[in-house]
């Protein structure tokens, strides 16, 4: 009577045992599923951000092809008499193209900032989720170890 009561003690831990292990793996597919999206999230992040990367560098190149040509202009212009007033109002006019160039420009570079800062949060989450994922393993196995 002993030896059935100290083996139904048995079998009810380790079906509390066997419970606790099925709590664990539906926590760790769940972790591994929200690592596998954050995952998708950073790689499109980092997609977008070596996008807005090229249009900076293009941007940047393009300012400086229209200070060069704003210095052609103003040498050309001097070359063939233009009046005081038609060189500053083409200058006044190139200045437009270039202060939009650079509008543009600081706002992609403000883009980018935010995507990385939410690309750096993005790493730091996934980094806690994996540490996360590794305890739980640890402590499944632990617990598998015990039932058999």
């Amino acid at each position: 009577a002993e030896e059935v009561s100290s083996l139904q003690e048995k079998l009810r831990e380790a079906t509390r045992v066997a419970s606790a292990l099925r709590s664990e793996k539906r926590s760790l597919v769940e972790a591994t599923d929200l690592l596998q999206s954050t995952n998708s999230l950073l790689k499109a992040n980092l997609e977008t951000n070596r996008f807005e990367t090229e249009r900076y560098n293009q941007l940047q190149v393009k300012c400086t092809q229209q200070e060069g040509f704003i210095e052609q202009l103003e040498s050309r212009l001097a070359k063939h008499g233009m009046s005081k007033s038609d060189q500053d109002r083409e200058i006044a006019k190139q200045m437009g193209v270039i202060r939009d160039l650079h509008n543009r420009l600081q706002s992609h570079m403000d883009t980018m900032q935010d995507l990385n800062r939410q690309l750096s949060t993005l790493n730091q989450e996934n980094y806690r989720l994996k540490s996360s994922l590794e305890k739980e393993a640890l402590l499944r196995k632990s617990l598998e170890d015990e039932l058999e």
